[in-house]
């Protein structure tokens, strides 16, 4: 992979993650207000569902909403923040562009500031691990015992988890006009049948309901009407799968 370093624009750096993780719904990229002049722009960049957010809130978001005034804007600021904001362990700085992508995939959250050429990194990964119930209803002799039964962000990490990767890309969507759900496409850009995607986006969105009870409503929306016998959508709660 080419080396790559961090642009001095805030919005242009944001702009490559995003355009890396394709847009996944579950990249969050927040905005910190703080009370020096409006170039003054920070973000705090991570992967929703796979970190620990109570502990980001605490440690990183509230001291970065104390007043600023006594911080001078040079090349040592982020060094200052780090020592006099930031209240977590293990805390690296990089002006490398995939380094900061790599950070992003294992868990971790990313601040970048306007007009500085580093992102610095903080531990925060949250994984859902063996402390989940083993799956079931599909039981393996080997892989994980760890099914898809838990809530859809404890799936999505579990997924991530597995798929270390920024090309694993996640749709959000919501069904229901009395009672909303929500439902993800989860997919690998680049490797993922453009056309098969592109038919399931439109079965899906062509589903008009006031509730959804089960997943068998979104199966037989995606089936539509075969002329087989044979099931064209196949269900697994194995995460390797």
């Amino acid at each position: 992979m080419v080396k790559q370093e961090l642009k001095d624009c805030l919005q242009e750096n944001i702009s490559n993650i995003k355009n890396t993780f394709h847009h996944t719904s579950d990249l969050i990229a927040r905005k910190i207000k703080t009370d020096i002049k409006s170039s003054f722009e920070i973000n705090v960049v991570y992967l929703d569902g796979i970190i620990d957010t109570d502990r980001i809130q605490e440690y990183v978001v509230k001291p970065l909403l104390k007043p600023f005034k006594t911080v001078e804007l040079n090349e040592s600021l982020i060094d200052e923040m780090i020592e006099r904001f930031i209240e977590a362990a293990d805390v690296n700085t990089t002006n490398q562009y995939n380094d900061l992508i790599d950070a992003i995939v294992q868990g971790n959250t990313v601040i970048l500031i306007n007009g500085y050429q580093k992102g610095i990194i903080i531990p925060s990964a949250k994984w859902k691990e063996r402390s989940l119930e083993e799956s079931l209803g599909e039981r393996s002799p080997r892989g994980p015992v760890v099914g898809l039964t838990e809530q859809m962000k404890t799936n999505i990490n579990l997924i991530r988890n597995s798929i270390k990767t920024p090309d694993l890309c996640v749709e959000a969507m919501e069904f229901g006009t009395i009672s909303k759900t929500a439902v993800s496409i989860l997919f690998i850009e680049g490797t993922v049948d453009k056309g098969i995607l592109m038919e399931v986006r439109k079965r899906l969105k062509g589903l008009k309901i006031k509730y959804l009870l089960n997943s068998k409503v979104v199966e037989d929306a995606l089936e539509g009407k075969p002329k087989t016998f044979f099931n064209l959508v196949r269900t697994t709660v194995q995460i390797d799968s």
